[in-house]
């Protein structure tokens, strides 16, 4: 008598359940230890939860690590992000039928500080779990960031930017991770799209940047006033932005720019570089006028408003 196939996938499935259930709780524990061990800073202990051939398509880095050194290069940057801490959020689980692999996937959420402000990073993650010479040892892991959270929280608005974790992803990534200094700007060198004339040089802190970008007109940190400084609000000498260009260590910022009415200058020349310092001779230098006349009357444009220029 053939017994009815249902029943038996029924009770096959039964049985692999009850064997799979200590499995489950193996790779669970190795979950919960990879997150405690990131939080806890533990580089060596992270690294072991790795096996040696293990490969790691990281949250915050493009390389994929396929090596050891690899895992351990990106790691060391990663755990050094001050108070790093990891909290899984949801677990999908599928196990093979041999018992030898179990793979895992769900949300975890990563909180550190930058700039003396809680970050907090949701993304996914999908690990792949073998069980080698008795031990359940990671041989996969994938992360990625969540769709509707690519890019970083500053208090309670949103950035573009991302860390600064590794050389490789500063110089050579896709990734915006501007350097700011100690006082939060970076300096932007601002020329004329069509003639390549250095027009002005200026500093961004991070919502100008932001703002630059969203809104492709030129907004800078005004140091002389201490506020957020659109290009030409006043004036209406708005500079459209062509193009934006970051350096090599991503800590100097070029725009090329098309600027409304001609001129940059708030002196009422075309560029802020309206004098020659002439070299070599005796004595103190006297500046040389390379602008011979200015495109607008500032006293017209800006009226009593304050003049930046600092004494």
């Amino acid at each position: 008598m053939l017994e009815d196939v249902t029943t038996s996938r029924v009770r096959e499935d039964a049985l692999f359940e009850a064997a799979a259930r200590p499995y489950l709780s193996q790779v669970r524990q190795a979950l919960m230890r990879w997150a405690e061990v990131v939080s806890l800073g533990r580089l060596e202990d992270l690294l072991a939860l790795y096996a040696t051939d293990a490969i790691l398509v990281p949250t915050m880095a493009d390389e994929i690590g396929g090596h050891a050194e690899e895992r351990r290069a990106y790691f060391e940057s990663f755990l050094a992000n001050p108070n790093l801490r990891c909290r899984i959020d949801t677990l999908r689980k599928r196990i093979s039928h041999k018992l030898g692999t179990v793979v895992v996937g769900g949300h975890y959420t990563f909180t550190f500080e930058r700039d003396g402000a809680e970050q907090t990073l949701p993304a996914r993650y999908l690990f792949t779990f073998e069980e080698i010479d008795g031990v359940w040892l990671i041989t996969g892991h994938h992360s990625s960031r969540m769709p509707s959270s690519l890019s970083f929280k500053h208090g309670n608005t949103m950035s573009l930017f991302s860390p600064r974790l590794t050389v490789a992803q500063v110089e050579e990534g896709h990734a915006l991770a501007p350097k700011f200094d100690a006082v939060g700007l970076i300096p932007v060198v601002t020329t004329d799209a069509s003639s390549g004339e250095v027009l002005m040089m200026g500093v961004m802190n991070a919502e100008a940047l932001e703002r630059s970008i969203a809104t492709g007109e030129a907004h800078y940190w005004s140091r002389s006033r201490q506020c957020l400084w659109h290009k030409g609000a006043t004036s209406g000498l708005i500079q459209k932005i062509v193009e934006m260009r970051i350096d090599d260590d991503q800590d100097a910022i070029w725009l090329r720019v098309e600027i409304a009415g001609g001129a940059s200058c708030h002196v009422g020349y075309r560029s802020c570089f309206y004098r020659a310092v002439p070299l070599g001779g005796d004595g103190a230098p006297r500046l040389v006028f390379t602008e011979s006349e200015k495109l607008f009357d500032p006293v017209q444009v800006y009226g009593d408003a304050p003049n930046p220029t600092q004494l």
